[in-house]
C-alpha cells in the first residue's frame, strides 16, 4: 500500500499512476510465469514434435520475409547435415571450395611458394635437418625451372601475336 491509496486527498493523477504501475507489475509477473511454464513445457515435451514445430515456424517466417521483402532467409545452420558424418562431409566440401576460390586468382609463383612451405613442414616432421630441407628445396626449384622453359625468341618480341 502506498500513501496515494489510503489518502483520499491525493491527486487523481497520482492515484491513476499507482494503479497503472500495479497493473503493469501484475502483467509483467504473469508474462514471466507464462514464459517459465512454456520453457518447462518445451523441455518436458516430445523433442521430435518440438523440432517439427520449429521447422514449421521457420518456414512460416521464411515465407513471410519472401512475401514482404522479396528475399531469401539465410540458413540457421552454416553447414547443413542431419548426422555428424553428413555435417563433416559438407564442411570439408565447403572448405575445399573456399580454398579453390582463394587459389583461383593466385599466380603460379604463389602456388609454388605455398607448395614449398607445405613440403618443408612435411620433411621437418619426418625428421630432416634444415640443411637437408634447403638442399631439397634447391632441387625442387631446379626441377621447376627446367620444367618451365624460358620463352623463345618469338615470345620475346613485343609484337608477337598482335596480328
Amino acid at each position: 500500500m502506498t500513501i496515494a491509496d489510503n489518502d483520499p486527498d491525493a491527486p487523481r493523477n497520482l492515484r491513476d499512476a499507482v494503479k497503472a504501475a500495479r497493473l503493469q507489475i501484475e502483467a509483467d509477473n504473469e508474462a514471466r510465469k507464462e514464459a517459465r511454464n512454456n520453457t518447462r513445457w518445451r523441455y518436458e515435451r516430445d523433442p521430435q514434435e518440438y523440432d517439427k514445430q520449429l521447422d514449421r515456424q521457420r518456414q512460416e517466417y521464411a515465407d513471410k520475409i519472401a512475401a514482404k521483402e522479396g528475399r531469401e532467409v539465410r540458413a540457421y545452420t552454416k553447414v547443413p547435415g542431419k548426422t555428424r558424418e553428413e555435417h563433416d562431409k559438407n564442411a570439408k566440401a565447403r572448405d575445399a571450395e573456399r580454398k579453390r576460390e582463394e587459389r583461383s586468382c593466385a599466380t603460379q609463383e604463389d602456388k609454388d611458394r605455398e607448395a614449398d612451405k607445405r613440403w618443408g613442414r612435411r620433411m621437418k616432421k619426418k625428421g630432416w635437418t634444415e640443411q637437408q630441407i634447403a638442399e631439397g628445396l634447391k632441387q625442387r626449384h631446379e626441377k621447376r625451372r627446367l620444367r618451365q622453359p624460358d620463352p623463345g625468341p618469338y615470345e620475346d618480341n613485343p609484337d608477337y601475336g598482335a596480328f
